[in-house]
């Protein structure tokens, strides 16, 4: 559910931030659009931070997953709606502080080219530069927690299977778990060579 949630607010904030921008209609508006309009300055900033709360998500799926296989009896005790919650409000206050300097930025957000409204990236970079430096890092820290917790969790099926017995007898809903936890990995790695190549060059 969290993850879901996330994927909601990033569509809405990219249509905002990335979309909308490429009308040229609309050029003039986006163009000095963080001193006629100063709130937008957030959705520039979260621009950046939804990377890192869909990747903190997709650990806590991972996690999710690992305790299920690894600690069945405490599992819903520990993944019950308090603690959902506030792991939730967590990700949303962590990704959004190591990303406070897009609040400060006085160098335009967008510049007019060709009739339309671009990414004024190099003077961005310069004025947000421990942004740019969490990004290329934690592109590669989020995919590798991820393989790890991976890792524990195919251990522990593997162990279950060359040892007689099941997680959940007479199905194979631990297979299941496994195979979504490697989608979204895969999914991760994606983001990390988009993001890190991206933002690197």
């Amino acid at each position: 559910m969290i993850t879901n949630f996330q994927y909601i607010i990033t569509y809405i904030n990219t249509y905002l931030t990335t979309k909308l921008p490429e009308l040229s209609i609309l050029s003039s508006i986006f163009v000095g659009i963080e001193h006629s309009f100063p709130p937008y300055r957030i959705l520039y900033m979260y621009k950046h931070a939804g990377f890192h709360a869909e990747n903190c998500a997709l650990i806590l799926m991972h996690l999710n997953r690992f305790t299920s296989v690894w600690m069945p009896i405490t599992h819903n005790l520990i993944w019950k709606p308090r603690n959902i919650n506030l792991a939730f409000l967590f990700i949303f206050l962590f990704a959004n502080a190591i990303n406070f300097q897009n609040l400060l930025v006085t160098v335009p957000i967008f510049v007019e080219s060709g009739g339309y409204a671009v990414w004024n990236l190099a003077p961005l970079a310069e004025q947000i530069p421990f942004t740019w430096l969490m990004l290329r890092v934690a592109g590669y820290v989020y995919p590798l927690l991820s393989l790890l917790i991976n890792i524990g969790i195919f251990a522990k099926l593997f162990i279950l299977r060359f040892s007689g017995s099941s997680f959940t007898t007479g199905n194979t809903v631990e297979i299941h778990l496994l195979l979504i936890c490697v989608a979204s990995l895969c999914m991760q790695i994606g983001l990390m060579v988009f993001v890190v190549g991206d933002f690197s060059s």
